[in-house]
């Protein structure tokens, strides 16, 4: 007896496959199209470090005075400059010994989880230290401290790149997880200093008797 595929037997198992070939090929383009985006994160990320690492060394860097960076470290409470242990923290070889393990798996998931959030707070640590650098330099010079136009502009888009780089390593630990951009992360931690230790050069050139002026003028805005 000849089969007939159009036999109500034979038609349902067909739609069925029909419909898993579909979900498979919504499943392939999905997963191309998260490839993509994170590729173009990390490009992004890229070109934004190199921008930003191209203009803080090709500044002439001031050395501030002792007491100015000791001062500006009294009046601004800076949460992420001050995280000391930002190597331990993005440091994966944990994470991959457990992953090895098939018994400790999920501790490495865990682990992974973990370390995701505490990251992502210290990143919003660093970008709360920025907003709070970028006011003080602007109280700076309400204040009388001598800057010049070009200065201010090259200090603004220094500002404005650190800021964007932020913003770019938070979205690629939420899709790539902690350790995919360490070094970028632990560059921007140091780039977040660097503009700590400009702001301390624009307040060494206001008198010193006008520092505890400043402090309370800080104190009184930030309160």
């Amino acid at each position: 007896m000849a089969l007939n595929p159009s036999h109500p037997h034979f038609r349902k198992p067909l739609i069925l496959l029909s419909y898993i070939d579909l979900r498979k090929g919504a499943r392939r383009a999905n997963y191309h199209a998260m490839i993509g985006l994170i590729f173009f994160a990390v490009v992004s990320v890229g070109f934004l470090a190199a921008f930003l690492l191209l203009g803080v060394k090709g500044r002439p860097k001031p050395s501030p005075k002792v007491c100015a960076v000791a001062a500006v470290g009294r009046m601004i409470r800076l949460v992420g400059v001050s995280f000391g242990n930002s190597n331990r923290l993005l440091d994966d070889s944990d994470y991959r010994r457990f992953l090895q393990e098939p018994r400790l798996r999920e501790v490495a998931k865990k682990l992974r989880a973990t370390r995701q959030a505490l990251v992502l707070q210290w990143i919003a640590a660093l970008m709360g230290d920025l907003r709070s650098l970028w006011r003080f330099r602007r109280l700076l010079v309400r204040h009388g401290a001598q800057v010049r136009f070009t200065e201010e502009f090259k200090i603004l888009q220094t500002f404005a790149c650190c800021c964007a780089l932020l913003f770019a390593l938070k979205l690629s630990v939420h899709v790539a997880g902690p350790f995919a951009a360490a070094r970028l992360i632990r560059q921007a931690g140091g780039f977040v200093g660097k503009l700590s230790d400009l702001t301390a050069a624009t307040l060494a050139r206001v008198p010193c008797a006008a520092w505890p002026e400043i402090e309370r003028s800080w104190a009184a805005q930030a309160a």
